[in-house]
Formats: structure tokens, sequence, C-alpha cells
């Protein structure tokens, strides 16, 4: 693992206002107020950012939506209004183009979608002003998210650069006490991550020269210029094909990497499992699948986190986050081969969840496949675990102790009543866990067969008296009750002795011997006389 540290330490200032926040909160919490009934829409604000549109505003996406669906209901003569309403309509849509009505109109149902409740309060005009303080905190709580999951991310974004982080490290190698001075086009290895894509075979000639062309903007690093980190390889853009761009496009091994560190967690970044104390944002935001602005919001981050800027902004140089992610949006929405768009999105499921289908795929063929293993579990039997073996080898000690104390002065059961039944059906269960021929546990030499001599049968268990307690018990039950368990004066109450006369008084004497304490106490007198 390489030794790679990224990101310079928060300031006193910012350590001293986190400090203020927490303990707002915690006296907020100390004070018994009410939590905030717009917590929820806080929470929708975060998966609006991440997988809905970066740059949503939710207030202008309600006008908006509201709009077009007042033209399509006048188109359709559902709506009968006035010629000035009208007019003031087509007015305000004039500037937007297609492409911006379907942005609106798919972003305004996907937040209806997964705060349901917010269509109540939209069509309310008695809460207008409920819903402009909504609407604000939302659009606060959008601009803040990307800022945060940047901030986060570029602690740990160098330790994703290796393509085997386990194996090799980052040369030459980031120190932190540079900040993220050496990041972006400063470094060698992040400028080739960051050059567009059709110039990797320039930058790789001269690479002091490239990056040079690089800062002074002679390589042009605009939007719709793709950095090489979007395609695949185990170097950025090795899978690059002129006549094949579409090769490996958007599946980059550091955007898996980023996405997986900001949906899953940082402990699951390289496919680890995750380790984290608290629900990921997928869990949290309910995301089942992967969509196109999920991806699009992926690669923005990523081009931010290895850049050398210290906070997120909208612009880095000639490159505009905005356009670069609507381009991504675009691309991919728009692309005539439904086929790739299909794969991508699958690809994309399979890297986040496992399975090409999605998270809730993914569980419902993990309990179809363990349905299918149990099915055939009949016809094919497998050897039997440690475990299955040591509840076999338990079950039949409780069942012959049990057995043996229903039966006072005999080694021997009857097989004519209904214990007879019950260690029938005892058996049959143990038979049906067991292979049906001989066992055959083998040990971890192939060639060596351990002996079924391993697990002996329990040895017969002296009978006891049947009492109360015994006669209505069951096979289920433990043949062990209150009475019949070892009594510790630390532990039950039950074993401490009575006190006696002796015991009684200062407490000085111990109980059972008090000639011996007497004894003790006076040749303790005598020897320090003597000694005086």
């Amino acid at each position: 693992m390489p030794l790679l540290v990224d990101g310079e330490e928060p300031t006193t200032t910012t350590k001293k206002k986190l400090r203020k926040n927490k303990n707002l909160e915690a006296k907020s919490r100390s004070d018994g107020d009410a939590p905030d009934p717009h917590e929820i829409y806080h929470v929708a604000a975060c998966a609006i950012a991440r997988n809905i549109d970066l740059w949503c505003d939710v207030d202008k996406v309600i006008k908006m939506a509201h709009l077009i669906e007042q033209v399509n209901a006048s188109c359709s003569g559902e709506l009968d209004e006035e010629k000035s309403a009208h007019d003031a309509r087509e007015e305000a849509l004039s500037t937007i183009d297609q492409e911006s009505c379907d942005l609106y109109l798919r972003s305004y149902y996907k937040i209806i979608q997964i705060v349901p409740s917010f269509k109540v309060v939209i069509d309310d005009p008695n809460k207008a002003s409920e819903l402009t303080a909504i609407t604000s905190k939302m659009n606060m709580t959008i601009r803040t998210t990307c800022s945060s999951d940047a901030t986060r991310l570029k602690l740990h974004i160098t330790q994703y650069i290796p393509f085997n982080p386990f194996k090799s490290q980052i040369n030459p190698p980031i120190i932190n006490a540079n900040g993220r001075a050496d990041m972006g086009l400063n470094h060698p290895v992040l400028a080739c991550f960051l050059c567009p894509v059709d110039q990797l075979e320039r930058f790789n000639t001269d690479i002091e020269q490239a990056m040079k062309d690089l800062k002074s903007g002679e390589i042009s690093m605009e939007a719709e210029n793709f950095p090489a980190l979007f395609w695949s390889g185990e170097r950025p853009g090795d899978d690059f094909e002129v006549d094949n761009m579409f090769n490996g496009l958007f599946q980059g091994y550091l955007l898996v990497w980023v996405d997986r560190h900001i949906f899953l967690g940082p402990s699951s970044a390289l496919g680890k499992d995750s380790c984290g104390t608290r629900s990921c944002n997928a869990i949290l935001h309910g995301m089942a699948t992967v969509n196109v602005e999920h991806i699009a919001y992926i690669c923005v981050q990523t081009c931010f986190g290895i850049s050398s800027m210290n906070q997120w902004h909208e612009n880095d140089g000639v490159l505009s986050y905005f356009d670069q992610y609507r381009k991504i949006v675009s691309l991919i929405r728009n692309h005539v081969d439904t086929t790739w768009r299909d794969d991508l999105l699958k690809w994309w499921n399979k890297q986040m969840f496992g399975n090409e289908n999605g998270r809730s795929h993914s569980n419902s063929k993990n309990l179809k496949n363990e349905a299918e293993v149990s099915c055939s579990s009949t016809s094919v039997r497998r050897p039997m675990s440690i475990m299955e073996k040591m509840h076999a080898q338990m079950q039949s000690r409780v069942t012959n102790t049990q057995l043996s104390s229903s039966w006072p002065g005999s080694n021997s059961v009857p097989r004519s009543n209904g214990l007879a039944s019950a260690g029938a059906s005892t058996s049959r269960s143990l038979e049906a866990s067991t292979p049906t021929s001989t066992p055959q546990f083998t040990s971890s030499h192939p060639s060596t067969p351990v002996s079924p001599e391993l697990f002996p049968t329990p040895p017969t268990v002296t009978p006891v008296p049947v009492n109360a307690t015994t006669s209505g018990r069951t096979l289920s039950d433990s043949p062990l009750t209150d009475a019949d368990l070892p009594l510790t004066p630390v532990i039950n109450k039950q074993a401490r002795q009575p006190k006696t006369a002796a015991m009684k008084g200062n407490g000085k004497k111990r109980a059972g011997s008090p000639s011996n304490g007497a004894v003790e106490g006076t040749t303790g007198k005598r020897q320090r006389r003597g000694h005086k």
C-alpha cells in the first residue's frame, strides 16, 4: 500500500467552526427541541445533487415544470385560459430549448418520486411560504453536497491513482507538506490523467513540454475535450481507439474507485467489504441502479479531485465543470446506439452492486441461488461442515439425556410409546442432514481419509429419578433445571449459607472456625507484646 497522503489539514478557524456547530447541535438536543420537519427534504437534496442534477435549482424546476405542463394541457384543449396568460407563458419559455424542457420535467418528476409528500406542499396555495423555505434549504444543500464530497475525496484520492495500489505507488510521490501544489497539471502522472485523450501521443513524446502546453492553453482542456481518465486501461486511455472512440469510454478504473468512495464509503473504494459504522450514501438515497447523471457526477468529482484546486468551484481555468457535466449527460442520453448506453449502465451496476441489473436484482438473485442450492441438496449430498457436525452431536447428547432421565432404573428405552416416535423423528432429522451412505470425512490431505470414529456416539448418561419438573418436559427443552445447575457463592444467591450465631456481630470472625480465629487473635497479641 503506498504511503500517499493528499490534501491539507483543516485550518484552526475551520476546526473552531466545526466545534461550535457541534456544540450548538448538542445544546439544541439537550434543550429538547423538536426535530426539523424539513429534514426529509435535506436528505432528498443530497440525492438530487448526486443522482438527478448537480446544478439543480428546485424552485426554478417547479416553476418551469408547471409552465410546461400548462403548455401541454393547452395544446390538448384541457386548459382554458386568457390570452394574456398564454402570452406570458410563451415568453417565459421562448429562451428554453427542448433539451432543457426535458431536463426540467425529468428533474421535477424524479424529485416528486423520492419525496412524494413534496407534491402536497407544491399544490397547496396556502403553503406558499413553506414551499419557499423548503426550496431555499434544498438549494443550499445541493450546492454544499458537491463541495462536501470533494473535500472528503481529496484526502484519499492519491491512494486511488495507481492501477494496483497494493503493489505500486505513484512516482514522484505527493508530499502532504506541499498541500495540493503538486497536484493536477503540476504532476506528470496526474497531468497524463487530465490530458485530452486525443493528445496522449503528443504528451508521451515530450512530457515536460506537454505539461507546459496544457498550462498555457495551447492544448485545449475545455469541456468538449474529454480527459484520458474517462477511458479504461491500466494507464489512462490505453483502450482508446481513434476508429472506435466509445470503446472503454466512462470505464476508467479511477472513476470506479471514486464512485465507490462516495457512494459505498472509503473502506469499499478498492473493492473490500465495507466496515463503516453508518449507512452509505447508496443506501441512504435508496439507489437500486446507476443512472446517467450518476456517471456524470463521478466524472466531475474525479477531475476536480486530482486537480490543484483547494476548494470546489464551478470553473478550473478554461474547464467548466458545469459544461462538462451537461455534455456527459447529453452524450449518453442522446446516443443513437441505445445498446451501447444500456451496456454502459449495466457495466456500472456491476461495478457498484455486483450485478448488472442493480442492487435489488442482485439480492433476489442471491436468494434464488440459495433456494436452488437447498433444493438440489436433496439429490446431491454435500459434505457436512464442522458446525453442522457439532450441532448434530449436541442434539444427540441432549436427546439421549432426556430419554435416559425419563426412564428411571433402566438404561434401555422402549420403542412402543410417544418417546420412540419422538426419537425416530429426531433420528430422521439427523439423517436428513447427513449423507445416506457411510460418511467419509476428508482431511486436509486428499489421500488420507478421516475415520468416522472421530465423532463417537455420546456415552450413556446415568438416569435420574422422574420428578415434577422433568415429567412434562419435551425433547426440545433442556434436561437441566435451575435446581440442577451448580451454584456458586459469587453468581447465585441460592448458594449463600445462612448466617450462624458465630457469624453475627462485628464480622471479624470467620464462619465455621470461631476457635481458630480466637487463637489466631490471641497469638497475634502475644507476639506483639513480645516484640515490644
